[in-house]
């Protein structure tokens, strides 16, 4: 295949400041839909219509997005300010969740998500205007690995973005049209700051509003924190060689195994809450102590009596002198501190 099937490195500026951004090919992309393809997104849509068959409520469901959270903050080996979790983050996709109800997936949603996401801090919820790079804190223009298209080009792409994924004529498989956004929003870098977030958040806002899905109960971080190096790999490959098939493949395969984890939690959980409430259920006061944790999951308090009695009969786990976990959850969400 064709690197250029994928895009290509442009020259910018001249002499000493001279340096190459890359501006990524035009979606949409003429996919070759094998055996192997078609049977992925066979088994893909049955799992996804045994997930719509599961009640995930708004407690559940908060839960996943707290996974979800903890995990992409950890890919990008961030320490929040929130203890556990990022709370801008979770405002983030609660506010999304919301939004996309009533408006599309839109550059100016994506911007909207992201001026949440950095709490309203400068430069967040426009476009950047100006070049950005790829690299370790220390890393220059020069050093970089990555340099995402120029902010004209970015400005391009993201319009052409914007296009490919509200074309309601085209005739491409939504699981495969999410798999190019995903790539083609990360290579685009369209943002300041926070770009991988919303790349993956976006995945996830994709099939609701697609109506593939009807709450955020894929956390699609924990599987690309499972297999980082071959996810970074594979994307890097489609700019070397232009080969987005291999891509589309392992990322409906990486979709799959989200699914079955999110099959797997649900029914764990509810097995887990409906034995908790059988210990807890003539004490009003556990009961509600017990569903602040399971809003929260991390709570810091002090050692009430409520509290005591909770860590007692092993529904809680104490963390250090005044922050505890609902640690059944904590255990099955995968989320280990």
């Amino acid at each position: 295949m064709d690197s250029l099937r994928a895009g290509e490195y442009i020259s910018n500026l001249s002499g000493k400041l001279e340096y190459k951004s890359y501006r990524p090919a035009k979606l949409p992309i003429e996919i070759e839909y094998d055996n192997e393809l078609e049977d992925l997104i066979k088994k893909a849509y049955e799992k996804l219509e045994k997930l719509n068959e599961l009640e995930i409520d708004i407690v559940l469901e908060g839960q996943i997005i707290k996974k979800e959270v903890f995990f992409s903050t950890k890919i990008e080996s961030e320490k929040t300010n929130d203890d556990i979790f990022d709370k801008h983050y979770v405002q983030a996709i609660r506010y999304a969740i919301q939004r996309i109800k009533t408006f599309p997936l839109s550059n100016r949603l994506i911007q909207e998500i992201n001026a949440v996401l950095l709490n309203n801090k400068k430069y967040s919820g426009e476009f950047r205007k100006s070049q950005n790079w790829v690299g370790d804190a220390k890393s220059t223009i020069k050093t970089a690995i990555y340099i995402p298209p120029n902010a004209f080009d970015m400005t391009e792409a993201m319009n052409n973005l914007e296009i490919y994924i509200n074309d309601e004529e085209l005739k491409e498989d939504n699981l495969v049209k999410l798999a190019l956004i995903h790539y083609q929003l990360d290579a685009i870098n369209p943002f300041v700051e926070g770009n991988s977030k919303i790349v993956r958040m976006i995945s996830t806002l994709f099939l609701i509003d697609k109506k593939i899905i009807t709450n955020f109960c894929i956390p699609f971080s924990y599987y690309i924190d499972r297999e980082i190096t071959q996810y970074y790999g594979r994307m890097r490959m489609i700019k070397e060689t232009g080969d987005f098939e291999q891509f589309i493949k392992f990322f409906i395969r990486m979709l799959i195994n989200a699914i079955d984890e999110t099959l797997d939690t649900v029914k764990t959980i509810s097995k887990i809450k409906e034995k908790n409430m059988k210990i807890i259920e003539e004490d009003e006061a556990l009961k509600r102590a017990y569903r602040r944790f399971e809003k929260e999951l991390v709570i810091k308090s002090d050692e009430t009596d409520e509290i005591k009695k909770l860590e007692e009969l092993g529904i809680i786990k104490k963390l250090d002198e005044n922050m505890y976990s609902l640690e059944n959850y904590m255990d099955e969400l995968k989320i280990w501190l």
